[in-house]
């Protein structure tokens, strides 16, 4: 009895181990999501954003108010664990989600006491710009009461479209005030400056995706330390680059809308290239339109050629997909699923997001409800949550205990084969 109780532990222990090598299993479709009110070209997903058990959606052009315009839906979890719409806002746009604050292009909702979002605010930069796009890219930090707003279109230095992000804090009376503007180091050289935004902690990463003149597209990274912001890298490359951009820690995700995406890391402030995120072989699309990172987990979305700007009904050759990559112990990068297309798929991986181990992947053009390019935004869960070892290869705090596991099992069964 005692050979086979140990011989069980041992098993056991093989089996834990393997799950906890063998990384994630592919991710599984666990809903589908689109508007309650879905009308032909409502281009439902053009944004998306996730934190925690609430989901939030932007749609080119809902009717609910009678007359088109964009709007924003807000997902959340019931008691069955069920996502169901709780709210629409008569607002769209890029999103933000932060402790309870949520962003929508330039208005600041909060939630009441019946959890429903509540308008408070609209931000305004002290140097209003009508053409500049203020509110294409958004970003909440430092717990919702910080936010950064991209002006990607915005004139600096009489440069036109050379593009502006607007740093806002909120006072404890909950009053906004912008504090800080930030542009590229040469306007005249990278354009669209704020055309992308990922924030956390003090750290911005800002996309400035369009070359000029003898200069780069570039991604930069922003630092606010004890003398206020200051730039900390540069990620400059060919143009396209800085599309879309996303940041985790020390790690940042930069997508270039056709040729790869780029994953940065930073060592105590210095930045160097870790890996180079390219597409699958024999497929065309936009690889990098949209990009979300959480943890060792990448999202790249590959939607197809964009041969229209979202006039609903557009069609490519390719229906788009989104892929799934996963850093390794040695710190490279691995593909690890493609997801899509599926059967409504038009133009799926324009919007990506992630949280916790849910993806959000959207297809702002697939047929919903019955009505062509409604929009679909599909939820995904990642089966299993394996614990990891450390980058060092080294098995962090899980090491131990793998290792009593094993002393559990072994010792006793060498003991008593000596016996015999």
């Amino acid at each position: 009895m005692r050979h086979r109780a140990a011989s069980l532990l041992l098993l056991s222990f093989m089996a834990v181990a393997f799950a906890v090598r063998a990384d994630d299993a592919a991710p599984t479709v666990m809903a589908r999501l689109s508007a309650s009110d879905a009308v032909e070209n409502m281009l439902f997903g053009r944004h998306l954003f996730i934190d925690g058990n609430t989901i939030v959606v932007s749609a080119e052009g809902s009717l609910a108010t009678g007359v088109r315009q964009p709007a924003t839906f807000i997902f959340s979890v019931d008691a069955e664990g069920q996502w169901v719409q709780h709210q629409e806002l008569p607002v769209g746009g890029a999103l933000s989600l932060q402790n309870g604050v949520l962003l929508v292009g330039d208005a600041v909702y909060t939630r009441d006491d019946a959890a429903a979002f509540v308008l408070r605010a609209r931000l305004r930069p002290t140097d209003a710009q009508t053409e500049a796009e203020f509110g294409h890219a958004v970003a909440l930090f430092d717990q919702g009461r910080r936010a950064a707003v991209g002006a990607p279109f915005a004139t600096v230095d009489g440069v036109a479209s050379a593009g502006a992000v607007y740093i806002f804090d909120r006072s404890s009376a909950g009053r906004w005030t912008q504090t800080a503007r930030l542009t590229a180091p040469s306007p005249s050289k990278s354009r669209n400056f704020g055309m992308a935004l990922a924030a956390d902690g003090n750290t911005l990463l800002i996309g400035a995706p369009i070359a000029a003149g003898d200069g780069a597209a570039a991604a930069y990274v922003f630092v606010d330390g004890t003398n206020g912001w200051a730039r900390q890298a540069t990620f400059s490359g060919a143009n396209g680059m800085g599309w879309s951009v996303a940041l985790d820690g020390n790690v940042a995700l930069v997508g270039s809308d056709g040729g790869a995406a780029y994953v940065f890391a930073s060592n105590q402030g210095r930045w160097s290239r870790q890996a180079t995120l390219k597409p699958p072989s024999g497929l065309s699309g936009e690889f990098g339109f949209d990009v979300a990172l959480e943890g060792r987990r990448a999202l790249v979305g590959f939607p197809p050629r964009q041969i229209s700007t979202f006039s609903g009904g557009a069609t490519a050759p390719e229906p788009g997909r989104v892929l799934l990559y996963l850093r390794n112990v040695d710190g490279s990068w691995s593909e690890t699923a493609a997801l899509g297309p599926y059967e409504e798929s038009e133009n799926l991986g324009i919007s990506v997001a992630m949280d916790n181990g849910t993806l959000l992947i959207a297809d702002p053009q697939a047929d919903a409800n019955s009505y062509e390019a409604g929009g679909i935004v599909y939820v995904l869960a990642i089966p299993t949550q394996p614990v990891v070892f450390n980058d060092d290869g080294g098995g962090g705090a899980f090491a131990p205990v793998m290792l009593g596991l094993f002393a559990a099992a072994v010792i006793p069964l060498v003991r008593a084969r000596r016996m015999h």
